[in-house]
């Protein structure tokens, strides 16, 4: 197998010469975002997930990373949404703890205070509108969401009137693929190739 989509720990558990993994576990991207949650002193995080078998996981895997770890922030609420679904108010009002999130003028500073950082497993469909309004509510939220959701900037692109600061994506790729020489450097010749190209654009625009 090449490539799986998940990243799931049980991919890892031990050594398969016959699984090509391109991307991280859980567990390192779990890692990262909490080690930058600390060192922007965040204390209380919520979490919103799509309510599917990936973003259970994801979830689920994020508790129990958080359980076993030492760090000075607390999970203080959680929303989740049906994938490709453009309703996303039950999971805002279970998030915020309010009946109606969208009418951000009540949304009172209290309620909005007690959380400084938002992790977001989605999918790219309804990333958009998440981060968008994440940051109406609270231009100086912390994001941070998962690497599987296309790019910050295709993100960013209808939200461009919003404040995009401090809105972090894990980017994770490569683990492990020190283990497939021939592979590591037919991917570095091509990402090089790629970097090289898109510079090359860029000078010509």
């Amino acid at each position: 197998i090449v490539g799986p989509f998940s990243a799931g720990d049980s991919y890892r558990k031990q050594f398969n010469k016959n699984l090509i993994l391109t991307n991280t576990s859980f567990y390192s991207e779990f890692e990262l975002i909490s080690k930058n949650m600390s060192k922007n002193s965040i204390k209380n995080v919520s979490i919103i997930y799509q309510n599917d078998t990936y973003g259970k996981y994801f979830y689920d895997a994020f508790i129990k990373y958080n359980m076993s770890q030492n760090y000075l922030y607390s999970i203080v609420s959680s929303g989740s949404y049906e994938r490709n679904s453009d309703n996303i108010d039950d999971c805002l009002k279970s998030v915020f703890n309010v009946k109606d999130p969208f009418d951000t003028d009540k949304i009172t500073e209290e309620t909005v205070n007690k959380i400084d950082a938002v992790v977001i497993f989605a999918a790219e469909k309804e990333i958009s509108r998440i981060l968008g309004y994440l940051k109406k509510v609270n231009p100086n939220l912390f994001i941070y969401y998962n690497f599987f959701v296309g790019t910050n900037s295709s993100n960013f692109e209808y939200i461009s009137s919003f404040n995009t600061n401090n809105v972090y994506q894990s980017d994770l790729t490569k683990t492990n693929i020190s283990r497939y020489p021939e592979l590591e450097n037919s991917l570095t010749k091509q990402l090089e190739k790629h970097n090289k190209d898109k510079s090359e654009e860029e000078i010509a625009v």
